[in-house]
């Protein structure tokens, strides 16, 4: 034993120096396709949620404005302008037929709203003042159904502040009246 050489141990063991540059390059590549693809899903992920929320957005809009022409056909009807009414009426009614059946939690409350629609466009062709009690119950159904608010929004709450009243002030007269009586400002004459 006594014949073993150290050089020899330290030739035969590998080399521990550090990773070879192949090992080196491969774990760099790997390491920036890995963040690569975790910044590409999040933002995937990020792109697909604000798509829904604006198809959302867009649903509401229309809605809404939906609601906007059946107030409309009420507000003419309500002023006895019929036929306006009516063209105002038939155009929700349309536009609610093509709702009904691109929505399906919707479609039965938007069906049964649909039912209606022949008997009111009869009724305001003939200038009938019961049109003006149909097309209110229409609107106040459909809000319930879409979920739209029947109530109008909130006044706006003001930006600036009021300055508090002061209490009024003796005023003191220079031309020879009496300081404790209020001063109107017109003048009676010379």
């Amino acid at each position: 034993m006594d014949d073993l050489d150290l050089s020899d141990l330290e030739s035969a063991a590998p080399s521990r120096k550090g990773p070879s540059t192949l090992k080196w390059l491969f774990r760099l590549v790997v390491g920036m396709a890995l963040a690569f693809g975790g910044g590409a899903g999040w933002q995937w992920w990020e792109a697909r949620t604000a798509r829904e929320h604006v198809v959302e957005l867009q649903r509401a809009i229309e809605l809404e404005r939906l609601g906007g022409t059946l107030t409309a056909a009420l507000v003419q009807a309500g002023v006895g302008r019929y036929e306006d009414a009516r063209q105002l009426t038939s155009d929700f009614f349309t536009e609610l037929q093509e709702q009904a059946q691109g929505t399906s939690e919707l479609a039965p409350a938007l069906t049964e709203i649909l039912s209606e629609r022949d008997r009111i466009i009869t009724v305001l062709s003939r200038g009938d003042a019961t049109a003006i009690t149909l097309l209110t119950n229409v609107h106040r159904r459909y809000r319930e159904a879409t979920g739209l608010s029947l109530e109008a929004a909130p006044a706006p709450t003001p930006m600036i502040q009021e300055a508090p009243v002061p209490e009024e002030a003796p005023v003191t007269d220079t031309a020879g009246g009496k300081a404790d009586e209020p001063q109107t400002g017109l003048s009676t004459g010379p």
